[in-house]
């Protein structure tokens, strides 16, 4: 009865067409993918954050490589359309000490074909800053920048996996 099952199992998943975000992205994107974001002049180090975050997404998760705007397949080029830190948990006293980091993205496509397609996406990241030091706790609602640089980083590459996904849903549609 197990090897039935067995059979079917396989069956089932070979038979269905199932294919990897990553390998659908890779016949979008191509192998050589060259990133720039416009830095905003009010706040210029959320743009390297977003920079930092899309290139985490592109070499670990999709196994691309960075190259230069000449020799790259598809150049994305990517502008920060809003980034907000929104208070989620209060401490006993009243003070935050969760938040929410909501980032969005456009996103300019440029493929080497010639074809330019235009994106939006947006990403979301939680995190907590209560600190401890020798069992005190102390009860202010500052964000660090190393806070922020992180939050903008995790929420950017949330952005950018739903531009993956948007990504594949367009290769499989060109597919069919």
């Amino acid at each position: 009865m197990k090897k039935y099952f067995l059979f079917i199992f396989i069956l089932f998943f070979s038979a269905c067409g199932y294919q990897p975000v990553s390998k659908i992205s890779q016949n979008t994107l191509g192998d050589n993918v060259f990133v720039e974001v416009l830095v905003s002049k009010s706040d210029p180090q959320n743009s390297v954050a977003v920079k930092d975050g899309i290139r985490n997404v592109i070499i670990k998760r999709l196994g691309r490589d960075l190259t230069s705007k000449e020799n790259a397949d598809t150049t994305i080029i990517a502008s920060i359309k809003s980034i907000t830190f929104m208070p989620l948990a209060f401490d006993a006293y009243g003070y935050a000490n969760g938040y929410k980091t909501s980032v969005v993205l456009a996103y300019e496509l440029r493929f080497k074909n010639g074809l330019v397609d235009v994106l939006t996406s947006d990403g979301e990241y939680d995190f907590y800053i209560t600190r401890k030091v020798e069992g005190t706790e102390f009860t202010d609602s500052v964000i660090s920048n190393e806070e922020r640089y992180r939050a903008i980083t995790k929420a950017s590459e949330d952005c950018f996996d739903e531009l993956v996904a948007k990504l594949a849903i367009h290769g499989l549609k060109s597919q069919n």
